[in-house]
């Protein structure tokens, strides 16, 4: 329970054990066939969508990105910007998002620089 508290969450001691017994709304107790039916229904809910997806594949067409790298650098700069103002922001968000912005940066660059023949032959 405490550990809960160290992580910043206030929750009572009998939510948490109502969760880990799951007798809370929404929880099903299922026996071992219905556990069996429901994870063949998800299979074939899944190789249905799979052969639909195939489907549409077919066309091979590219679609652009409709956000040009510069804007998403300077959306990602923003967005960093409100995220280190959130007192519920960890080191790991904020790394992560610095990581897209970097990554749209690199990118912005590549497409600025020019490209030499020689760097089609490698």
């Amino acid at each position: 329970m405490q550990e809960f508290n160290t992580l910043g969450y206030d929750i009572p001691e009998e939510d948490v054990a109502e969760r880990l017994n799951g007798d809370g709304p929404g929880y099903e107790h299922l026996d071992d066939d219905q556990i069996v039916e429901y994870v063949q229904q998800c299979v074939q809910n899944e190789d249905q969508s799979d052969a639909d997806d195939d489907e549409d594949d077919d066309d091979d067409t590219i679609v652009a990105c409709p956000i040009r790298n510069t804007e998403a650098m300077h959306m990602f700069g923003k967005c960093l910007i409100g995220l280190r103002h959130q007192e519920e922001t960890s080191t790991y968000n904020t790394s992560i998002l610095l990581s897209l912005k970097n990554l749209a940066a690199k990118k912005r660059q590549s497409t600025l620089t020019q490209t030499n023949i020689t760097s089609y032959f490698k």
